[in-house]
């Protein structure tokens, strides 16, 4: 798959793949849901709920697409 002229091992045919992405998308959901629990416990934070999310996000490409995926994109 090529994003932003970088090529990234993965194909939405391949069943690896698809396993790989699904599995990822499990972590990062309890990912986000500790992460909500957490700024639930504090004060609400908005800077630090987007810079959670971010972090979710990026983690997620990372498991996906390889590790630097975020960074690249």
């Amino acid at each position: 798959m090529i994003l932003r002229d970088h090529e990234f091992d993965f194909s939405a045919l391949n069943a690896d793949d698809i396993d790989r992405m699904e599995a990822a998308m499990k972590r990062q959901q309890v990912f986000a849901a500790s992460e909500k629990a957490r700024y639930t416990r504090e004060h609400v934070n908005t800077q630090g709920i987007l810079r959670s999310q971010c972090r979710i996000f990026m983690n997620f490409l990372d498991e996906v697409l390889g590790e630097g995926a975020a960074e690249l994109l």
